[in-house]
């Protein structure tokens, strides 16, 4: 994933920058300096955690069988939108219809899991249906 790599090459850019820092600083901007490099490292660490996460969940839905209610890996079709049950995302295009990757915990998700093509819901105070399930 781009992400991951771009977050892996940010932490070792900020760690170089500190390296640098206490090439040619001293005293208490080098100590603020080490501080505000360490507290990025850690801020990034967090963010590579998370996508790794997201990263392990997509593979696992990859190699998931159809079926016929909604789960973790589901694509569902409905008349308030296009839902790809999986990790938190921008919405995306795909021959003109718009996407939306929604994580398994979000509001949207937890009304529909566990629910089939057919059936209806509320949410948001509005009716829908759900067209079709893969």
């Amino acid at each position: 994933m781009k992400r991951i790599d771009a977050i892996r090459t940010s932490i070792v850019l900020t760690q170089a920058s500190a390296s640098e820092e206490t090439k040619s600083s001293a005293g208490d901007k080098y100590e603020t300096a080490r501080a505000m490099a360490q507290l990025e490292v850690e801020k990034l660490g967090g963010q590579l955690e998370e996508a790794l996460k997201s990263k392990g969940m997509l593979e696992q839905i990859q190699n998931r069988a159809p079926r016929q209610t909604v789960q973790m890996g589901s694509l569902v079709l409905t008349t308030q939108g296009n839902f790809f049950i999986s990790v938190s995302a921008g919405p995306f295009t795909i021959e003109g219809e718009v996407y939306y990757p929604v994580s398994a915990a979000s509001p949207i998700a937890q009304v529909l899991l566990g629910k089939k093509a057919a059936d209806s819901y509320s949410f948001r105070n509005k009716e829908a249906i759900i067209q079709e399930v893969f």
